[in-house]
């Protein structure tokens, strides 16, 4: 069976076209790249699923259909979810289907930059100038306020096809790694104190081939004017509890904590 595209559209409340408020548009935001942004679930390569994205067929993995959202019901109940086996009847395969629409397809990190360039709050471009988008780059740094010595520095350090391992999330090739420590050296240099915004902790990167953790929060505590870091998310351990640092709020740079009270 064959499910119709845009089932719902024009009945079901949360299908229907909406004006979101927004933000003030006189308060200005940054944007940083996350895994999510340009890994299909955050961790694997979206060229491995690119027709997973596009074609007829809901996606099947570790032996079992991700299923759908009905359109059609108010709460957006999932359907065709489960393992292969409930789908076999007579020893065929009854593969649950949608409509196919060449309009699914996932970004690339310089497609993610580029939307943030067609907006009416500021600054355009969110942080991102058009060489990052040439140079596929998604780093950068900016001065918030003229009058105060502070320099943010956002930094991607998610993975990237090239470094990519399965499982992995955060990664430094030499071209991120050489980025980073040039601007921390430039802050240094002008008296600025400075915070790195990236969205993988910095003390949790392991699949980095420009330098080893350890190096990399050495090279951090060689600038002083380093005062913190402001990551998008936490990595939880396989017990499903944070590593020790994440329990912490960090008062100065990467791996100078204090305890939650």
């Amino acid at each position: 069976m064959i499910r119709n595209t845009n089932a719902g559209a024009d009945s079901i409340d949360y299908q229907k076209p909406f004006q979101a408020a927004g933000l003030d548009p006189s308060i200005p935001w940054y944007a940083v790249l996350g895994n999510h942004d340009h890994f299909w679930m955050g961790g694997l390569p979206i060229a491995l699923y690119q027709q997973a994205f596009t074609n007829n067929y809901i996606i099947q993995f570790a032996g079992a259909f991700m299923g759908t959202v009905d359109g059609s019901t108010p709460c957006g109940n999932i359907i065709d979810v489960g393992p292969v086996t409930n789908f076999i009847v007579g020893g065929v395969t009854n593969i649950p289907e949608v409509a196919p629409d060449a309009s699914r397809y996932p970004l690339t990190t310089s497609n993610w930059m580029s939307e943030f360039f067609h907006t009416s709050s500021r600054p355009v471009g969110h942080g991102f100038s058009p060489a990052n988008l040439t140079n596929d780059f998604a780093c950068y740094s900016f001065i918030p306020n003229a009058n105060l010595p502070i320099k943010v520095i956002v930094l991607d350090d998610t993975m990237n096809d090239a470094d990519y391992v399965p499982g992995g999330q955060g990664s430094l090739d030499a071209a991120h790694f050489n980025w980073l420590t040039n601007e921390l050296y430039a802050g240094q240099t002008n008296g600025q104190l400075m915070i790195v915004a990236a969205h993988i902790p910095l003390e949790y990167i392991t699949n980095s081939p420009a330098i080893a953790n350890s190096n990399l929060l050495a090279t951090l505590h060689t600038c002083p004017n380093l005062i913190c870091g402001f990551p998008g998310t936490f990595i939880s351990t396989t017990s499903g509890r944070n590593p020790p640092l994440t329990r912490t709020i960090r008062n100065t740079a990467f791996g100078k904590s204090r305890p939650r009270p």
